[in-house]
């Protein structure tokens, strides 16, 4: 006796037939960089502010001291005069800098005694404001937040660099590709002048910071296009 497949069902099987044997396409995942840094677009920048609190705090205890004559209190004096003023000095370059070129995020400004105690959850009035003095005013509204690192290493060669590192919420220093920024200023080597002349020693680096940021970006996104849009 023969059997016989219903039309329909025949059909259905014609149909079919081109794609037996064929797997779906696998999705292209979207680089990682690409996702920290809308991540990072979305939330805020915390940058570290060196203070030399411990400096100053001991000079001031020496000053206090009875026993000193009149000569070395005035040196002193002179001393804590010249850290303080050149604390401040870096306090309103790096902030300018910051608030002039960088644009990927909010940003704000974090005190170097303040960040063990901020990682711990102590997180109110902690920012720095305008006169580099701790505001309970200014709050962190973003979700996400990563450090900002910015100091004046000396390299073992003895050449001086400023520099920019990027740490995550744990305090982890981010792996590459993320652009960190190192800039040789002991030779003034690619510094841009008329930056530092308008705004401050750390704007021709922060301006670097923001422009490797979009560059990264902006490579890895069409890269990923270009991989997402093949057949």
């Amino acid at each position: 006796m023969k059997l016989y497949l219903p039309g329909f069902l025949l059909l259905c099987l014609f149909i079919a037939a081109p794609t037996w044997g064929q797997s779906e396409p696998v999705p292209v995942p979207r680089p990682a960089i690409l996702e920290l840094l809308d991540d990072m677009r979305e939330g805020a920048l915390i940058v570290r502010i060196p203070t030399n609190a411990k400096k100053i705090s001991a000079i001031q205890a020496t000053i206090d001291r009875p026993n000193l004559s009149e000569a070395q209190r005035k040196r002193l004096t002179e001393q804590l005069e010249s850290v303080q003023e050149e604390t401040e000095k870096f306090y309103r370059d790096v902030r300018a800098s910051f608030l002039t070129f960088y644009s990927w995020s909010e940003i704000y400004f974090l005190p170097d005694y303040a960040v063990a105690g901020y990682l711990k959850g102590q997180t109110e009035g902690q920012f720095l404001n305008e006169q580099m003095q701790q505001d309970p005013t200014i709050i962190l509204e973003e979700n996400q937040h990563w450090f900002a690192v910015v100091n004046n290493p000396t390299d073992p060669t003895g050449s001086i660099y400023k520099s920019v590192i990027i740490k995550d919420q744990n305090w982890e220093t981010l792996a590459p590709p993320f652009p960190h920024t190192k800039e040789n200023l002991g030779t003034k080597i690619r510094i841009i002048f008329t930056l530092a002349d308008e705004v401050g020693e750390w704007a021709p680096v922060v301006n670097k910071f923001q422009e490797r940021i979009e560059k990264i970006y902006t490579k890895y996104q069409e890269k990923y296009t270009e991989l997402k849009d093949t057949p």
